[in-house]
Parts: C-alpha cells; structure tokens; sequence
C-alpha cells in the first residue's frame, strides 16, 4: 500500500472531509497486539509515519492486498490515534482520484469536529489543555428547561452558558459553564454543579457526554466568547 504524497487542495480538501464526516472510516490493521489490533502504518526512514483511512472496503481492497484485516473506527478517534504519533499524518482513500495526505493541522480541525475551510476555532485557556468552541447544534429543549429550572432552584447560580469543548486530545463534547455569584458560600458550589448533572442525564442519550463545570479564572472569557448563555439571574432568555 503505498501513500499518496499530495496534500490535497481546498477542493479535494472538501471531498476529503466528506468522506471522513460519515460515522465510521475502515482502517486496514496488521495484526492483534496485546492491546487490540495494532493499525498497519508506513514507516519511512526518516521516521515518518503513514496511517490509511478508506469510506469503506471496497476502496481499501482497491488498495491493498484483498486478506488485509481492517478495523472500523469514528474519524475524530482516527484523528486523535495519528496525532498522538509526532511525526504521522493520514492518508485517505490512496488509489482515488480524491486521495490525499492530511496534514497535522488538518488532523486536530477533524480530532475537534472542525472543517478545514471553516472560520470556526478553539477558544483556549492559558494554562490547561481544555479547548472551548460554540456549539454545532442547539440544545434539546427538555434539556435547556431542566437546566434553566436547576439553575433557578440553586441560589449560589449567577448564570449558566453551553458550549462544546475536548480536553487535550480528547473527542469534542458538550458542555455546561456555571457562573456562581460573588462571594457566594464555596460550600453551595458542588450541590449546583451535582444539581446539574441529575438533571441533565435523563434528556441525553445512554453514552453522550457532557461536563459541567464551574466558571472561573481563566476558563471565563474562553467559555463567554464560545458559549451561548441558556440562563441569567433576572434575565431568561427566549
């Protein structure tokens, strides 16, 4: 299997991106490790690394020997595995007339569930590795009234923001920043963060994760410039 050695245009960077949007990419492995199957790579002497990723077997069979084993995987995971190699990029579908290598920037956009042509970014704070982004989609409404009603209930509560955010390189999920009133009682802060979560969890789906966490230092501007304000003490908002 060899790599394609073009980084692809903004076109092909598209093409690319669509495939890799669909839930699952096939990934042809080498063999089982102690660990799990260990994903086959090209290793050039120069210590670069190739990962291959393919829509589906068909275009991996086109470009591989028709034993090889595959792996089914989500793109940001995918994404997230290459990274973690220093030196490794990701080819997509090699022998198509849309093959192309991602470069390492293009692999943290997909890791983040950015596109590359997008004027989305991370929000970052300055010394954590936790990175914000505004959210990809709205927020159920039984969810967003759970919220606003908790948040009411619990008088420490100054507002509450949603937002998107992974630590490191971790997938990109959803969360809840709470702001706490000035010189509310530290004592009153788990009770509202724990207050949250129980009534969040039955409005979302068995394995979706979400953080809340509790708005302060340097996480505050990051989370108000990304963040969509879902409740304000003397202020709802429609």
């Amino acid at each position: 299997m060899q790599a394609a050695a073009r980084a692809p245009g903004e076109g092909v960077l598209g093409e690319l991106f669509a495939v890799l949007s669909a839930s699952e990419v096939v990934v042809p492995v080498r063999g089982e490790g102690p660990e799990g199957p260990e994903l086959a790579v090209q290793e050039d002497t120069d210590g670069a690394v190739t990962f291959f990723a393919f829509s589906d077997v068909q275009a991996m069979r086109a470009a591989a020997p028709s034993e090889t084993p595959h792996v089914t995987m989500s793109s940001p995971v995918l994404a997230r595995t290459v990274l973690a190699e220093p030196r490794a990029t990701l080819v997509v579908d090699a022998g198509e007339s849309h093959a192309g290598r991602l470069s390492r920037p293009q692999l943290e956009a997909l890791r983040d569930g950015l596109s590359p042509t997008s004027e989305e970014t991370a929000e970052t704070t300055e010394n954590s590795d936790l990175r914000l982004f505004p959210l990809q989609s709205e927020l159920a409404e039984p969810l967003v009234a759970a919220v606003r009603d908790a948040a009411a209930s619990e008088e420490a509560v100054h507002a509450v923001h949603a937002f998107e955010g992974s630590f490191r390189s971790g997938v990109r999920h959803r969360f809840l920043g709470v702001a706490f009133i000035p010189g509310a009682d530290p004592s009153s802060r788990e009770p509202a963060l724990r207050a949250m979560v129980e009534v969040s969890r039955p409005h979302l789906a068995p394995e979706e994760p979400i953080d809340i966490i509790a708005l302060e230092g340097e996480v505050v501007d990051p989370a108000l410039a990304a963040g969509q304000l879902l409740w304000q003490r003397g202020e709802l908002r429609a």
